[in-house]
């Protein structure tokens, strides 16, 4: 009844207090002085550490998202870098259930912040995972230039850090974006990535360098590109087993009628399963596309 719920506001409302109280102290730590020359972000990380705890038993979530960011900072200048990208991706979250005009835009911008981080310490598991929620997020506010640099941030982790072999499920997920989004510049150097980690010894991914052949096909297409496509089909012929694939055959068939300008050869190439072996953005690409490319490609940069 109204005693609890009152009760549980007075509760909320000394926790704030309390946290409030533990934000100063933080803040005085790292405040130099005459009589302190140098910050101690070690005791201020403590005391923004409880503050975070007490906010959010008191629900004061944006205090306790200004404690998350000054917990990071400090966490930053200590070297410890992933626990702060921890602390940013808490703040992403947090932002998320505002629900303000700008939440997606603050969690996006800790998404970046968190993926940056974890880049730097060599966590690219972690850190592809935040660029690709920032992308997500930048993406659904119409902001599709910041998304697709994330989606390559996100790709490029992994061959900074010679982890290419982890980054192939980033990669085939920022394809699909690319593609969706007719990004074709850029899926083009995606692929290449793919082309190039799927073809590393003692890796051997058939299946990945046979999608990936006929997909350089569709895009190079899309792109009104027959002479790309050309050598994208001769570069798949040359990995093993691709020339048997229903897969090839499609794409020969329909670079072949692309050359021609033969519009019903071309639909009956369309019509095939074969493209059902494809990702979903692939298959849709193939049955997308007209004898002059894809009028509605983005051509990169």
């Amino acid at each position: 009844g109204l005693g609890a719920r009152r009760a549980a506001m007075s509760r909320n409302a000394a926790k704030k207090a309390e946290g409030d109280a533990l934000m100063k102290k933080g803040k005085k730590a790292i405040t130099t002085s005459m009589f302190r020359w140098n910050p101690d972000h070690l005791s201020a990380v403590g005391w923004f550490e409880e503050a975070i705890k007490a906010y959010r038993i008191a629900a004061a979530k944006d205090e306790m998202i200004e404690a998350l960011e000054a917990a990071a900072a400090s966490q930053i200048v200590l070297g410890s870098l992933v626990t702060a990208a921890g602390h940013y991706e808490q703040a992403a979250r947090e932002v998320l259930t505002l629900r303000a005009d700008d939440s997606n835009a603050r969690a996006a911008h800790y998404y970046k912040l968190a993926g940056d981080l974890n880049h730097e310490a060599g966590e690219v598991m972690t850190g592809a995972q935040h660029y690709m929620k920032g992308a997500e997020l930048l993406e659904k506010m119409g902001n599709a230039d910041a998304a697709r640099e994330q989606v390559m941030l996100a790709c490029a982790i992994f061959e900074d850090a010679d982890k290419e072999y982890a980054g192939m499920d980033t990669m085939r997920k920022a394809l699909n974006y690319l593609i969706k989004n007719r990004n074709y510049t850029e899926s083009l150097e995606v692929l290449r990535r793919m082309e190039r980690v799927g073809g590393k010894d003692g890796l051997n991914q058939p299946n990945i360098l046979h999608k990936a052949a006929v997909a350089r096909i569709l895009v190079n297409l899309a792109l009104g590109d027959p002479v790309a496509a050309d050598r994208a089909l001769m570069d798949g012929l040359r990995i093993d087993g691709f020339a048997k694939t229903p897969m090839c055959a499609a794409g020969e068939d329909l670079l072949i009628a692309f050359k021609n300008r033969d519009e019903e050869a071309f639909a009956e190439v369309q019509a095939r399963t074969s493209w059902n072996h494809l990702d979903s953005s692939m298959g849709r690409l193939a049955r997308l596309l007209t004898v002059n490319g894809d009028p509605g490609a983005h051509r990169g940069g």
